[in-house]
């Protein structure tokens, strides 16, 4: 089993909260339901690298307008992504997230990282295609051309999605919000 298949095996385990080893036990995932959860590389030894958690996000109450969409197939499932364009976590993230089948994606712009953040950030909302934009960057290292038009992103949406971050409790990108309410992000080195 491949990483990009644990992981995307974890982000549906952690929507059913059960406990179950994968990869022949390299990777195990625990949660008791309506609490958070695990995910522990075994075999690597590595610390907790995946929580996920029932912050209970209402998805309805979302300003989308604000995130950039991407729709697989049908796109009947929805889940909503905060990722910052420097992230390299939130890069392989898009690859996996690029292979699922029948899935909208919606992705809001979370500039943290680094001082460039925002400005590639605005160059990627204020391009003629925005997701195209986002997808050429995160998936081929295509930067976007810098801004020309008139485009305030910094002062409006993004400060809008930061805000949105801060009361969401969007410590770290990538971040996850599922359908149900879960959430799941890289959990930080302590």
């Amino acid at each position: 089993m491949t990483p990009r298949t644990v992981r995307m095996l974890a982000t549906l385990l952690a929507a059913l909260a059960v406990a179950a080893a994968l990869a022949g036990g390299a990777w195990l995932y625990l949660n008791r339901p309506g609490h958070g959860g695990l995910l522990f590389e075994i075999e690597q030894k590595l610390d907790k690298i995946v929580h996920f958690d029932k912050r209970g996000v209402d998805f309805g109450t979302l300003p989308l307008d604000d995130a950039l969409r991407s729709v697989n197939g049908n796109g009947s499932r929805r889940i909503v992504v905060f990722s910052d364009p420097y992230c390299s976590y939130c890069k392989t993230l898009e690859h996996m997230l690029a292979g699922l089948p029948d899935v909208t994606v919606y992705t809001f712009l979370y500039p943290i990282l680094t001082p460039d953040s925002k400005t590639m950030s605005a160059r990627i909302w204020c391009a003629n295609n925005r997701t195209g934009a986002w997808s050429a960057w995160m998936l081929e290292d295509h930067a976007p051309p810098p801004v020309t038009a008139p485009c305030d992103a910094t002062a409006t949406v993004l400060a809008r999605n930061l805000m949105l971050g801060r009361k969401l409790r969007v410590m770290g990108t990538p971040t996850l919000l599922l359908v149900n309410g879960s959430t799941a992000c890289r959990r930080r080195p302590s």
